[in-house]
């Protein structure tokens, strides 16, 4: 949305600005900017064979380009571990923020006897049923790395996700809390 068009621009700007605070060197040697790559080339080729070649080049435009901008400035702004889990303690927080405001403080209509967020304002349940499946993970490694309080908070932000996940109602949310616990059980 709106702060998208205001924030990408900035840190294009910054990267530009402050070349010694990017990584821009080794873009391309990381396995994850050579699986986008690819990615990228399947999605060039097949726009044309798309239903409408206006609305696929109305996506790639406005969703499919800028994810891209975003993830080539997260690859270039991690330069070290200490960056890494920089930007896992952002998204610890953003989810502990987002837990609590799913518990606490959105509005909750019953459907059916059961609880669920009415309004978000914000965001639709399947939103937040991905951003806490993926947060999950990333708060236990986060609590793993931790200690003192944080670590607690961590632990607790990480089994807030799947109540406020119930609480969103959402199926898909569901299943991606199903998958990331058989992977959790995987890893483990």
């Amino acid at each position: 949305g709106a702060l998208n068009d205001l924030f990408v621009p900035l840190a294009v700007g910054c990267a530009v600005a402050l070349p010694k605070a990017v990584n821009a060197k080794e873009f391309f040697a990381t396995w994850p900017a050579q699986r986008v790559r690819v990615l990228l080339i399947l999605t060039l080729v097949g726009m044309p064979l798309g239903l409408s070649l206006g609305s696929s080049l109305k996506f790639f435009l406005e969703t499919y380009l800028p994810n891209l901008v975003f993830f080539g400035l997260i690859v270039i702004a991690i330069r070290n571990a200490g960056d890494l889990r920089f930007l896992i303690g952002s998204y610890f927080v953003s989810m502990l923020i987002l837990v609590y405001m799913s518990i606490f403080v959105w509005e909750m209509r019953t459907f059916g006897g059961f609880n669920r967020v009415n309004s978000t304002v914000m965001y639709d349940a399947n939103d937040l049923g991905a951003l806490f499946a993926l947060g999950m993970p990333l708060c236990l490694l986060f609590a793993q790395t931790s200690q003192g309080w944080v670590r607690w908070l961590a632990f607790l932000t990480a089994a807030g996700g799947p109540a406020a996940i119930a609480l969103a109602g959402s199926r898909g949310g569901f299943l991606s809390l199903i998958a990331t616990g058989l992977a959790l059980l995987v890893m483990l």
